[in-house]
């Protein structure tokens, strides 16, 4: 299955983005609205396009297929799209006190269930975050609620749209406060990656599913196998990791097959590595003790291939269930 990949819409986007949003529009709303709610909700939702003019649209594909789409706004526009009825406020908001805004959240239904929404609202607020916003805030449909609930934002104020031929639409306004910024891998030192409050925090995002993809890089990997170990002990550990890897696949559109996605034996020897370098130095402390572990051979993302050939470290049945070591024992202890 191929990768998403996302990136900043533009103006040929725009035919490809209205179909979706109508698909969208016509087939996800079912269950929530009423078929005369459906129809007025073309006049409610729908594309704005100062938000592809600004460049803070973003949409996310798959084999050149747009999976999903959703941007969000340095501008006081709340919700609405070109065509509805829904008045344009284009000016600035002020980073220090107001939200910004999240727009224009769409699925492709033949992409439902695959973490493209939680992928995009995690991108929106990440670039939020980065023009300095504290805050954002969105108008939900009652189809986007519970995606909105489970990603941490907070009902504000119950509305309902204009009369659209005698139709309102129910809305919910929902806000989140964001977390401050997070210095990049390059700006932040060892230490203060490896601090315990760091760490902590790194696994709080990380089990809301609100990491993204381009942090959840090699080195977030081992923070999490050795908050899980200290934590929880090598056996609980590997449960822990496996649940919230495939978690965190899922939330960003990585699909867990028999070719991407989680690897259980992969898992399985860094928690063991991790375990096994804690056992030698078990009077160490906890930050001391993670900043060995990213200098050590395990930060090499090939170090499994000391232990595994590769045709059997990248086997189907390797990446499906723990399968032993080959080239020479697993580090520690003998795998249960």
């Amino acid at each position: 299955m191929a990768k998403l990949r996302s990136r900043l819409a533009q103006s040929e986007d725009l035919p490809a983005l209205r179909r979706l949003m109508q698909r969208a529009i016509e087939e996800l709303q079912h269950g929530f609205l009423t078929p005369e709610q459906i129809v007025a909700s073309h006049k409610v939702m729908g594309l704005d396009t100062q938000l592809v003019a600004d460049q803070t649209y973003i949409l996310v594909e798959e084999d050149g297929v747009i999976a999903g789409c959703g941007g969000w706004s340095w501008r006081a526009t709340l919700y609405g799209g070109d065509d509805s009825v829904v008045a344009r406020e284009p000016a600035p908001l002020d980073p220090r006190r107001d939200a910004a805004k999240v727009r224009a959240m769409y699925t492709n239904p033949d992409f439902v269930r695959r973490g493209i929404g939680r992928m995009v609202l995690g991108l929106c607020e990440e670039a939020a975050r980065k023009a300095g916003f504290s805050r954002v805030e969105l108008m939900a449909t009652m189809a986007g609620v519970p995606l909105y609930r489970a990603c941490g934002y907070l009902p504000a104020e119950s509305t309902e749209s204009r009369p659209i031929n005698g139709v309102r639409v129910p809305l919910l306004r929902m806000e989140k406060a964001l977390d401050a910024p997070r210095p990049s891998a390059a700006g932040a030192t060892r230490a203060e990656r490896c601090s315990r409050d760091a760490v902590a925090a790194f696994v709080a995002r990380f089990e809301r599913g609100e990491v993204t993809p381009a942090e959840w890089t090699h080195a977030a990997h081992l923070i999490a196998g050795y908050w899980y170990v200290t934590r929880l002990g090598a056996a609980a550990a590997i449960d822990e990791m496996r649940r919230r890897i495939c978690y965190h696949n899922e939330a960003v559109g990585t699909p867990n097959t028999d070719d991407s996605g989680y690897h259980e034996s992969i898992t399985r020897l860094y928690v063991f590595g991790i375990a096994a370098g804690i056992a030698r130095r078990p009077a160490v402390a906890f930050e001391p003790g993670l900043q060995a572990l990213l200098a050590s051979p395990m930060a090499n993302s090939s170090w499994p291939l000391q232990y595994y050939s590769r045709e059997r470290l990248y086997s189907v049945a390797a990446r499906r269930s723990w399968v032993e070591p080959d080239l020479q024992p697993t580090p520690g202890s003998t795998a249960p």
